[in-house]
């Protein structure tokens, strides 16, 4: 019976743990507290609380890592600008429309599989890859003051309405099958 026991209370710890979101960066899980989130007030988010949540702004708070973003399967718009930021993983966020991570450290970007993304703003980072060709709702791309690679590949964005960037290193651009971009600077 005691060995029951033991294996019952080890089983409930780990299923417990699966269930809160893992955040390594204190001060990312400060504002979530601090925006509400932890709607059971135990200093944790549970994946069912990042659930509920379909904004998310953290922008100025000198934030060095999201980790744990992709358990806000349910977010729509995310904002993350004037951090300190140098990876973002975000390929759970199936829904999110609009992402806003200007003014961080990301030398990658990568919206493979975010078929929802209708805007991208990524000005003033380090990126030297960018990938967005996965996304037909994306009309606006904005990636200014950026060291990217010589060319980048945005054919068959046909939804591309907005296209900036200035002050980056591009070459070479392909707009084929861009049918709706009416503003473009680079």
């Amino acid at each position: 019976m005691k060995l029951y026991f033991t294996f019952f209370l080890i089983l409930f710890s780990l299923l417990s743990h699966s269930q809160i979101v893992q955040i390594s960066d204190m001060k990312f899980k400060k504002h979530l507290i601090d925006l509400g989130i932890d709607l059971n007030n135990d200093g944790k988010i549970q994946v069912s609380e990042a659930l509920m949540v379909k904004s998310l702004f953290i922008n100025g708070l000198d934030i060095a890592n999201v980790q744990g973003i992709n358990s806000f399967t349910n977010l729509e718009e995310f904002g993350c600008q004037n951090n300190r930021i140098t990876s973002l993983d975000i390929f759970k966020l199936k829904k999110l429309k609009s992402i806003n991570f200007s003014d961080n450290q990301l030398t990658h970007f990568d919206a493979t599989g975010l078929n929802n993304l209708e805007l991208i703003n990524g000005d003033n980072n380090k990126l030297v890859s960018i990938i967005v060709r996965s996304s037909p709702n994306l009309k606006t791309l904005t990636l200014r003051h950026n060291p990217v690679q010589p060319t980048i590949d945005i054919r068959g964005l046909t939804q591309l309405e907005y296209f900036d960037f200035t002050g980056c290193n591009l070459v070479y651009i392909n707009f084929s099958g861009t049918l709706k971009l009416k503003t473009y600077y680079w």
